[in-house]
């Protein structure tokens, strides 16, 4: 339980008349004059004014100190609140009738602990989004990069902002998807043409610039070599037609 002030009050009184009385025998003791007595109380009383003073003024200062971090806090508070799209109202209920400022200082910045990690975990999420939409990127296009298209802008964390990026995240993947699919049905169709032609798969693809036949589990899906695949399609699909005209004109004694 906190100290009552009058008890206070009471102690530096007696204390103070203690002191007094002291000093009235010393002087007495002395022999010293009536005036002499007066002038040096009130030196006494001047002095003790002035340090009283100072520990108002020591007092007023620790005072704007401890509102002042707390108006900091209230805005870190608040420009997190407007970064992740949060109404800035309801966090502060209650933290101002938190009783002294000490004690809404303490609130206040268990409050922005509290916020801060949540802050922190909503960061992640759009790390882990942003780091699945540039692997696959990567992917489409190995020699593109550029990290500072896929840094994550703190100022605007919101809920929306995280949806839209899971959007771009979900139209990648069914891109990919779709890439995936196309590379099979280009290598099916390559099998197909080299199977037709008597040639050698492996043999057929040794020399294209890509990678996209399987490689420990691994299928390129890049810009390349989709189109390494087209370009070896169509050049065997040329082969193909160049044998069949030239079995016709064998057949047709041409």
């Amino acid at each position: 339980m906190a100290p009552n002030p009058n008890c206070r009050s009471t102690r530096i009184d007696t204390a103070h008349e203690t002191l007094l009385d002291e000093l009235q025998i010393i002087w007495d003791e002395v022999g010293e004059s009536e005036g002499e007595k007066d002038k040096m109380m009130l030196e006494l009383e001047q002095e003790c004014r002035n340090l009283y003073r100072r520990k108002i003024d020591e007092a007023n200062q620790y005072r704007a100190q401890i509102r002042l971090a707390i108006a900091g806090l209230e805005a870190e508070i608040e420009d997190i609140c407007c970064s992740m799209g949060e109404t800035t109202s309801p966090w502060n209920r209650g933290l101002s009738s938190a009783g002294s400022l000490k004690e809404q200082l303490n609130a206040i910045t268990l409050k922005l602990e509290e916020m801060q990690i949540q802050k922190n975990e909503r960061l992640e999420k759009f790390m882990e989004v942003m780091d699945q939409i540039r692997e696959i990127l990567a992917e489409f296009s190995p020699i593109e990069r550029n990290d500072s298209k896929f840094s994550v802008d703190e100022s605007d964390l919101s809920t929306r902002a995280l949806q839209e990026l899971e959007k771009q995240l979900q139209a990648l993947q069914e891109e990919k998807s779709e890439r995936l699919r196309r590379v099979m049905e280009h290598l099916n169709t390559l099998k197909a043409l080299c199977a037709v032609l008597g040639l050698s798969f492996e043999e057929a693809t040794r020399d294209l610039h890509c990678n996209s036949h399987h490689d420990e589990g691994y299928m390129s899906i890049s810009d390349d070599s989709v189109e390494c695949l087209v370009s070896a399609i169509e050049h065997l699909r040329k082969v193909k037609l160049e044998r069949m005209q030239k079995n016709c004109n064998m057949f047709y004694g041409i």
